[in-house]
């Protein structure tokens, strides 16, 4: 299951990679997309490594409070949460990036760069209401999972 998310999600960073430029926009096809990679990243943290929730909502919930003001998350702010998940997600599994290479997709429209070992090292600003509608498609995707599970007992 965890090949197959990888696959998906590296084929996804490829299709967005081509097919949209670095900017700091906030549009409706940002938003739709940041919640439909957001939607991904909540079922693949609920069905692969759901003990890890919790650390990583209260790690968003954190850098959206401190940030709530600004129309822009600080470039700071995005490498710290995003470099804290991966060092998060690698105590359960593997392979961080089948994880939480949703978000790194998303990143990429603002340009993010990662050295060689995956490491966020820069990123331009990124609008506050695209990463609410990341963080609204997250918590349908545990609410998907929530219910599949729920199904299935």
């Amino acid at each position: 299951m965890l090949e197959k998310i990888t696959i998906a999600l590296v084929l996804m960073i490829a299709l967005i990679a081509g097919c949209v430029e670095t900017q700091v926009s906030d549009t409706p096809n940002h938003q739709a997309l940041a919640y439909t990679l957001g939607k991904g990243m909540g079922i693949a943290v609920n069905k692969v490594v759901p003990t890890i929730d919790k650390d990583l909502s209260r790690g968003w919930m954190d850098m959206m409070t401190r940030n709530s003001a600004n129309e822009l998350v600080p470039p700071e702010e995005m490498l710290i949460f995003f470099n804290g998940c991966i060092g998060l997600i690698s105590t359960q599994v593997s392979d961080p990036y089948g994880i939480i290479g949703d978000l790194g997709a998303m990143l990429m429209i603002y340009g993010a760069q990662f050295n060689p070992d995956g490491e966020l090292i820069a990123i331009q600003p990124i609008p506050m209401s695209v990463l609410r509608f990341f963080e609204m498609g997250y918590k349908s995707g545990r609410m998907v999972t929530m219910q599949l599970d729920k199904s299935t007992q």
